[in-house]
């Protein structure tokens, strides 16, 4: 029986790290494969650097070939015997070595086998004419396809075998034509469908209990709980000073026959006690239309099924029939929906809004009779301006727009629920992302690697916990996770709400290489050819050039890679091998990372206030709820809400000429337009004498606001102090620019204003900024007409395009 061998730490070129790989990696314990590795290690030594003796590299090829063809007819049976037996996870573990059969400690060597198998790819490359090169070729590219789809292949770049995991991937590419560039970025504006009409707002008492809350009523379902989760937590921590949502929540799953079972299957409702996790055993009934298939995608022993409904209109009709005349569901203002995003269909059957966020391909669960159909229901449902759809990430929305033309804003998950905030108390421990593990213990592993790490510098080990290793009270909620070092994700599919948990709460994530990305991400099943599929009439490479569905070409896997949050996020950590992982987790200023991945979600969290916030108000709008002004506010009179949605410039950053204590610059674009002291801009005439060297200050003054978007032509509204206008002398000019510089700006209008009332003017231009100024000598019946004092309540630019 064999033990775990002595750490040894390997020389290295530079400042590179490469460390003894375990016995179960680099097979050292086995004589032959052991003696092939290091001629194989001289063999690719030499076909790199060779460049006149091609006779020489030629000869050199034909006997690693003989070789590896040799060992691999030899040791076949053996991986064929051990290759899906649960014996290998336990290859690590000292404890459980005793448990595995002596035949595969002794001679199963998983990364010699698949160097043996890329050979034969690469052999065929060269030499195809030679007789039986075809048919080892072929074998070892269903050997690579199939050890691809799983973990089994994650630690390759760390075996101490001299093939890499991208040239595995370009084997496995019946096409390759090179790894593209390509980087996509959105705005999150609502689409332009959402525009709504002039709003009529309506007065309530001023004795209501919540003044300016709106209250709507929602209805959610999906097979997702955390999809549903998002955006109703969001509008709870974000938006409960403008909304109060009452939702009702059903989760539901495809193998489920109670509501028991989907609390039990469904990870997200053990953080919240099952709160959120209710559903109608009516609509389980649906369950029963669903017919499991095998998909295309994966093959071998491992086989990934999926659920398809088998036919999408009985799936429609029978909803309906279910629960069309629910008075909980007649009675909401609008619903939610997640995944399959074809339930969106289903809940506009009530004729309300309808609210989808998308976070896989529209295609699940639609059979490919059912999808064309499909396709065009949706295109149509995204421009009826009562829907509002929004992707998780560009990815998805990328997905959309090839499968329909339609594009998506990207809403990013907030994850405000997490509730926890990066404070590593565990400074020796890494959290390692639970990942679908059916060959190395990915945990041990990592493990062994850290204490030969640790051995060869003379440090503290660090130590690797896997989330579903942790005990089920760290488990509960959130708290626990962040108390890690960082954390370490092999995805496996192209979006996971974990990583955008850890993200919010600015865990440091490690993940691997961005070359090697693209094998992990499609490794999900959302990515299988099954769900392949387009609108009637719409021409999807038009869109973009690979599919996203084309697992089989690595030029597209690495296009459509390119548009996971894995890669467009910054301050994500990458790493080659463990060793890499190992330096890099010493060296980082984890603190640091931390604090840049909170500014960049607090960008984020910007765009998504700002969404869902629009959304709310649309679909407040379109249910005719009023919004409740306070008294103080009817008594400055009514305000146009159509303003809300061409404003450009409330709570924006703001600032000009100095400004009193009690007057500042915010105070003339807070959203608050009373027009009595001291809710105004003030500027400071006190200060600007002292700063005189006369001793008293001549001139005028300004203020200036940054707009949310360049504008052209805007609107302005101002509202006029209810004295003292004549510290200006009535006359207030307005300029367009591109910096907070005024000398920079282009006039564009001026208003006589009296004290106080509400004037507007259009601004001709073109802009990111917009000032207004008070200027000396030329209005009329000044305090001092050597001096014009701006004060201001308020401004509102409003877009006209």
């Amino acid at each position: 029986m064999l033990t775990p061998r002595s750490f040894i730490l390997l020389a290295a070129a530079d400042d590179e790290v490469v460390l003894q790989a375990p016995w179960y990696f680099d097979c050292s314990n086995h004589p032959e494969w052991s003696r092939f590795r290091e001629r194989f290690a001289a063999f690719r030594k030499l076909f790199a650097s060779a460049k006149d003796n091609q006779q020489e590299v030629i000869l050199h090829m034909q006997e690693i070939l003989a070789e590896a063809n040799d060992l691999g007819r030899r040791y076949e049976p053996t991986f064929v015997k051990y290759a899906s037996d649960w014996s290998v996870f336990h290859l690590c573990s000292p404890e459980r070595l005793g448990e595995v059969p002596e035949d595969l400690q002794q001679n199963f060597c998983f990364y010699g086998f698949a160097t043996v198998q890329w050979l034969g790819v690469f052999g065929n490359q060269h030499f195809a004419n030679v007789p039986g090169m075809a048919e080892w070729a072929n074998n070892a590219w269903g050997f690579l396809n199939d050890a691809s789809k799983f973990n089994a292949m994650h630690f390759l770049e760390s075996s101490g075998w001299h093939v890499k995991m991208v040239e595995m991937a370009k084997a496995l590419s019946t096409k390759f034509v090179g790894s593209s560039g390509y980087r996509v970025s959105r705005d999150a504006a609502l689409p332009s469908a959402l525009r709504i009409p002039q709003l009529v707002v309506r007065r309530s008492p001023v004795h209501t209990r919540f003044p300016d809350v709106r209250r709507l009523k929602a209805v959610a379902i999906s097979y997702h709980t955390a999809l549903l989760r998002e955006p109703l937590s969001f509008w709870q921590h974000m938006l409960s000073h403008l909304f109060e949502v009452e939702a009702i929540l059903h989760i539901l799953d495809a193998t489920a026959k109670t509501p028991e079972d989907v609390a039990r299957l469904h990870n997200h409702c053990r953080f919240i006690g099952g709160a959120w996790c209710g559903s109608d055993e009516r609509l389980l009934q649906l369950n029963e239309l669903f017919e499991e298939v095998v998909l295309d995608c994966h093959t071998g022993d491992h086989k990934a099924r999926h659920h398809f409904l088998r036919s999408a209109q009985e799936y429609h009709d029978r909803f309906v029939r279910l629960m069309g005349n629910d008075p909980e569901l007649r009675s909401a203002d609008f619903f939610m929906c997640g995944e399959p995003v074809l339930f969106c269909r289903l809940l506009a059957h009530f004729g309300r809004p309808v609210i989808g966020y998308i976070s896989t391909p529209i295609s699940v669960y639609v059979r490919a009779e059912d999808r064309s159909e499909w396709y065009q229901q949706f295109y149509e449902m995204a421009l009826d301006e009562r829907h509002i759809f929004a992707a998780t990430t560009p990815l998805f929305a990328e997905w959309v727009a090839y499968g329909t033309g339609i594009s998506l804003p990207v809403i990013r998950p907030m994850c405000t629920y997490t509730e926890a905030t990066y404070w590593p108390k565990r400074a020796q421990e890494v959290l390692l992302l639970r990942t679908v593990s059916l060959f190395w213990d990915t945990e041990c592993v990592l493990n062994y690697f850290a204490q030969v790490y640790a051995d060869s510098s003379a440090t503290a080990a660090l130590r690797f916990r896997e989330s579903a290793s942790l005990s089920e009270k760290d488990r509960m909620g959130y708290s626990t996770f962040s108390e890690f070092l960082a954390a370490v994700i092999y995805p496996y599919s192209p979006s996971q709400f974990w990583f955008y948990e850890l993200y919010a709460m600015g865990v440091p994530i490690y993940m691997p290489s961005r070359d090697t990305l693209p094998l992990y991400v499609s490794q999900d099943y959302s990515v299988c050819p099954d769900f392949e599929g387009s609108r009637p009439g719409h021409a999807p490479h038009r869109v973009h050039p690979h599919s996203p569905f084309d697992t089989d070409d690595w030029a597209a896997m690495t296009y459509w890679a390119a548009f996971t949050d894995y890669l467009t996020l910054p301050h994500i950590s990458h790493f080659d091998s463990v060793p890499s992982l190992l330096k890099q987790l010493a060296a980082a200023d984890h603190q640091k990372i931390s604090h840049s991945m909170q500014r960049a979600h607090m960008e984020h969290l910007g765009v998504a206030m700002s969404f869902w916030s629009q959304a709310l108000e649309l679909i407040a709008s379109l249910r005719g709820v009023p919004r409740t002004v306070s008294g103080t506010e009817q008594m400055a009179g009514d305000l146009d809400a159509s303003d809300e949605h061409r404003d450009l410039s409330t709570r924006q950053p703001s600032g000009g000429s100095p400004a009193r204590a009690d007057g500042a610059h915010r105070l003339a674009n807070d959203g608050e337009t009373r027009q009595d002291h001291p809710h105004e801009y003030h500027f400071d005439l006190d200060g600007a004498n002292k700063a005189s060297h006369q001793g008293k200050y001549v001139g005028g003054s300004h203020w200036w606001v940054k707009l949310r978007r360049t504008a052209s032509d805007p609107e302005v509204k101002v509202w006029s102090r209810d004295c003292c206008t004549e510290t200006y002398g009535h006359v207030l000019f307005f300029l367009l620019g591109n910096s907070t510089e005024i000398d920079r700006a282009a006039e564009c209008a001026s208003l006589k204003v009296p004290s106080n009332v509400q004037v507007s003017t259009i601004c001709p231009g073109r802009g990111d900024y917009l000032f207004v100024e008070a200027r000396p000598y030329v209005g009329f019946d000044y305090t001092d007409s050597s001096v014009a004092v701006l004060m201001l309540p308020e401004v509102r630019v409003l877009s006209r395009d």
